[in-house]
Order: structure tokens, then C-alpha cells, then sequence
């Protein structure tokens, strides 16, 4: 039992590890990389490769049935909505709390849902697997 508990902490740490450095590197990318008026083919890519990685690890983290999965999908949405703005507009513009709520939102619900949704097909065939084991 101390065993599988090692693994699922292995798990979810290097799934919120591989997280980090996706959304670190797209930040400095966009920030710091040469983007001349290539922001909608920044987003665009940048919405992709999040998209990817929050249905993989999500899917890992579901049918690993680890600690706090839930969690993922909540920090991964906050993490991706973030990006734009931080990349391109709070540098540059000086945007209200109220302005940039307002354009947001839809972001944050489409990760959330888009995390959630991998999650629940990852514990629904986590599920499945212990209990063919368990046979």
C-alpha cells in the first residue's frame, strides 16, 4: 500500500512538473521570443500545446486516481488564462480588473471543462482497470 501511495505522489508531482515547464517555456517564448505581429498564431499554438498537455496529464492523473487530482484542472485553467494577457497586454497597456475579466472568462471555462472532462474519462477508465484486476 506504501508503495502505491509513492507512485501516485510520483505521479502527480511529475505531472504538475511537466505542467510547469510547458507553461514556463511558452511564457518566455511569447515574452521574451521574437513575436512581430504573430500574437493570434502565438495564441493559437500556445492554446494547442496547453490543450494537449492538460488532456494528457489530466487523463494520466484520472486514471492514476491521484491525491488532489481535481486540483489540475483548476490550476492549469487559471495558468492558461494568464498567459495572453501576460505575455502581450499588462506590459504594454495598462488594463483594468473589470476589462480583463471580461475577455477572459470563456477562456477559463473552455480549460476547465476541456481538464475536468480528461479527468473523468481517466478515473472512469482507472476505474475499469482495478476492477478487472481485482478479478
Amino acid at each position: 500500500m506504501v508503495e502505491r501511495l509513492s507512485l501516485l505522489k510520483k505521479a502527480l508531482w511529475s505531472c504538475y512538473a511537466i505542467t510547469c515547464i510547458i507553461f514556463t517555456a511558452i511564457f518566455l517564448l511569447g515574452r521574451f521570443g521574437s513575436i512581430t505581429g504573430g500574437e493570434l498564431g502565438y495564441l493559437i499554438v500556445s492554446a494547442i500545446i496547453i490543450l494537449a498537455t492538460i488532456a494528457i496529464t489530466a487523463f494520466v492523473l484520472g486514471i492514476k486516481s491521484a491525491h488532489l487530482s481535481w486540483v489540475y484542472p483548476i490550476l492549469v485553467a487559471v495558468l492558461a488564462t494568464l498567459i495572453g494577457p501576460l505575455v502581450f497586454w499588462f506590459p504594454h497597456h495598462e488594463v483594468s480588473l473589470q476589462s480583463f475579466l471580461a475577455g477572459t472568462w470563456q477562456v477559463f471555462f473552455f480549460y476547465l471543462i476541456t481538464g475536468f472532462v480528461s479527468l473523468g474519462i481517466g478515473k472512469g477508465i482507472g476505474l475499469l482497470i482495478r476492477k478487472k484486476h481485482e478479478k
